[in-house]
């Protein structure tokens, strides 16, 4: 549970380092797949675009997909599997597996109606914790599973990460991914590069790729304050004394270091995320029995 926490509260500094956490958890290799180009030959603007999806995804009284995420940072590549089911009353479930050769890592974060939890599962280790709110159960889960748990959530309960919409892209030519026409939307606030797929009839978010360059020059890590540190162990239910928080402070300092070995030991000088969601479904009935995760 602490782990969690104390990932929790950097991954979202930057998604360089929110990849780094994801292979410092699972490692790892695989390959994958993209997309092939077509002509863009309408006039809507990115503006109306995003305008649309989201108008799409308030409309929406459940979402459902399956789907993986492909990262590669340097000479290291991972692979991530994941299944997202959200509805409307603000049940939520996202499940998701790192895998690598002979190594996986699982990992949730749910709310079936009684609690929003997060869980991470690994080779001899189990940890799973009750949260306080979707918001921050979602954004833990998002650096822990590569991203997955961050963009659909958030644009289906509109959650205040879900502006990141909202900014200024730029559009490029049509594309398909797996048979669906897609426009194509990307903005650019270096060192980050987020590019969009999203389907030309259902207004939904098919493909998501994230790019940093130059990740060592990226913002540096900025340790945790008391102050913070004391918040943090308050939701976590840990008692808030001088010597647990100099210890959270002390395995976020040796966190950190991991992260800065690997990325020196790879030669990780960019990163690159490809978000691909498949077997979309949308307004489809769904019961409690389908948000409930399943302890091992």
């Amino acid at each position: 549970v602490k782990e969690i926490m104390k990932t929790m509260t950097w991954i979202k500094l930057k998604f360089a380092m929110g990849v780094t956490t994801a292979i410092l958890l699972a490692g790892g290799a695989v390959t994958v797949a993209l997309s092939g180009a077509t002509t863009n030959n309408d006039d809507l603007s990115p503006t109306e675009i995003v305008k649309q999806v989201q108008d799409k995804y308030a409309s929406l009284s459940s979402y459902s997909d399956t789907g993986k995420t492909i990262v590669e940072m340097g000479n290291i590549k991972a692979s991530t599997t994941f299944d997202i089911r959200l509805g409307r009353s603000g049940v939520y479930r996202v499940e998701w597996a790192q895998m690598t050769a002979g190594r996986t890592v699982k990992g949730a974060a749910w709310f079936a109606g009684d609690g929003d939890f997060l869980q991470i599962e690994g080779p001899g280790s189990f940890k799973y914790s009750k949260m306080q709110t979707r918001q921050e159960t979602l954004n833990a889960a998002s650096g822990l599973s590569g991203m997955v748990a961050q963009a659909i959530p958030t644009l289906f309960f509109n959650e205040s990460g879900s502006n990141f919409l909202s900014t200024s892209f730029l559009k490029q030519n049509d594309e398909k991914i797996g048979g669906t026409e897609c426009y194509v939307l990307t903005r650019n606030i270096t060192p980050y590069k987020t590019t969009f797929w999203i389907g030309q009839k259902d207004s939904l978010v098919h493909q998501i790729k994230r790019e940093v360059d130059n990740t060592d020059n990226s913002p540096a890590f900025t340790p945790m304050s008391d102050s913070s540190i004391k918040e943090t162990l308050q939701k976590m239910n840990e008692p808030v004394t001088p010597e647990a928080v100099a210890k959270m402070k002390s395995d976020m300092e040796q966190l950190q270091k991991k992260a800065q070995k690997l990325q020196q030991l790879h030669s990780i000088q960019s990163a690159i995320s490809i978000e691909t969601h498949e077997n979309i479904s949308v307004n489809k009935t769904m019961s409690k029995a389908d948000f409930v995760h399943e302890l091992p």
